[in-house]
């Protein structure tokens, strides 16, 4: 059970590294444009920056939930195996012998029914 626990850790921690969509260079405008203020080049770092921050912690969530819901799956399924290899079901019991024969002690002499 301690091996599923780690190598699913360890599979959320490669999900986590997974997360990053968004490469890290900075905003670059390209030359034909029109050269952007220093303001307003600082803004749009800060708005990339914060925009990529959101979509970092939308897929690191996203990761962490899955990997929860892997390890919850494999707790379960570890502990219901574990129970069915401890468990041991009784024997069926054996059938009784039948008895030979219904003896009546009827001593009454036979009558046809009125």
């Amino acid at each position: 059970m301690n091996r599923a626990i780690i190598f699913y850790i360890l599979a959320s921690l490669f999900l986590f590294s997974g997360c990053d969509l968004i490469s890290y260079k900075a905003v670059e405008i390209p030359d034909e444009q029109t050269e952007l203020s220093p303001i307003m080049q600082e803004a749009l770092e800060k708005r990339y920056n914060k925009y990529r921050a959101s979509v970092q912690k939308r897929c690191r969530e996203r990761a962490l939930k899955d990997a929860i819901a892997h390890i919850d799956t494999t707790i379960i399924d570890e502990l219901n195996f574990q129970h069915l290899e401890s468990s041991t079901f009784p024997r069926k019991p054996s059938r009784p012998k039948l008895p030979e024969g219904i003896v009546l002690n009827d001593s009454t002499d036979i009558k046809p029914v009125e």
